[in-house]
């Protein structure tokens, strides 16, 4: 069954829950002015009533799992049509010989230690005073703060044993190059 949602409540959910509150709010008004000639049928009343509780339960037990789980339940999500593909994603190719994201680079011209951070893949970054630095041979490195549990992780052209990393806190993290991983961490 392939139901339509708004939010997580399915849309066919929505609807009987409108058209049996609108056919009970008709009978009520209908009654309270006395202009129905005729008393209406306790068997209507009843399919009327059932139908409205019916639909209360869903919406309550579809809204209550959203809250629960901060998203739409798996039942009442919409699934693909039949036959049809999932989309897959497609990861971005990168060149050999570039790189992108957070750098902590040191300048072969005037050995100053800067972080970039790159959009898109590229082969070189210039430094301040025109040197280019190459992108080609980098080491990746990961950590946590701790001061403020922040995870990180880049690339760098340092090859020292030890490099140290400012946080976005601003806290300096001293990481420790690992020869069995290939990378620097705490």
């Amino acid at each position: 069954m392939n139901e339509k949602t708004m939010g997580a409540i399915p849309v066919s959910a929505l609807e009987r829950l409108e058209q049996s509150a609108v056919k009970l709010s008709l009978i009520t008004f209908c009654l309270r002015h006395e202009e129905l000639k005729a008393a209406p049928d306790a068997a209507e009343i009843h399919s009327i009533k059932s139908d409205l509780s019916r639909a209360l339960r869903e919406v309550s037990t579809n809204a209550a799992a959203c809250a629960l789980t901060g998203g739409i339940p798996e039942k009442a999500k919409a699934s693909p049509p039949a036959g049809a593909e999932p989309k897959r994603i497609q990861r971005k190719e990168i060149p050999k010989g570039t790189a992108y994201g957070v750098l902590r680079l040191r300048c072969p011209k005037c050995g100053d230690v800067f972080g970039r951070f790159l959009r898109e893949p590229s082969a070189s970054v210039t430094c301040r005073c025109g040197g280019e630095v190459q992108l080609d041979n980098l080491t990746r490195y990961e950590f946590t703060c701790p001061c403020c549990d922040f995870e990180a992780r880049g690339r760098t052209n340092l090859e020292d044993p030890e490099i140290t990393v400012p946080c976005k806190c601003g806290n300096p993290v001293t990481m420790k190059w690992d020869r069995n991983k290939r990378m620097y961490h705490e």
